[in-house]
């Protein structure tokens, strides 16, 4: 039906524009979503990263100088003194809510 009323040639011409422009679009769309899905991710990992820094600072501020004498007088070794695990405790717990 198009092709009669806008003649072969140009019919052609038209189908081949609009398959251009499709292309493209989507090219430049892909690329466009690529990046955001990266910045997305870029942030969350920068904030999960934060927050077990954020951690182990208060570990090593607050949680060490109350357990840090337990541990010397005591025979038993109690790990939450060492800011690493705490961060890497938060961190369980928090695979085991995203299951991962």
């Amino acid at each position: 039906m198009w092709s009669e009323l806008l003649g072969k040639k140009r019919y052609q011409a038209l189908l081949a524009l609009i398959i251009s422009i499709l292309l493209a679009a989507g090219y430049l769309l892909d690329g466009l979503l690529y990046d955001q899905a990266r910045a997305q991710i870029d942030a969350n990992a920068n904030l999960l990263m934060d927050s077990m820094l954020a951690v182990r600072e208060y570990t090593s501020k607050e949680v060490n100088p109350i357990v840090a004498p337990i541990n010397r007088e005591s025979a038993t070794f109690l790990p939450e003194a060492v800011p690493s695990y705490s961060a890497n405790r938060v961190f369980s717990y928090l695979k085991k809510r995203w299951k991962i």
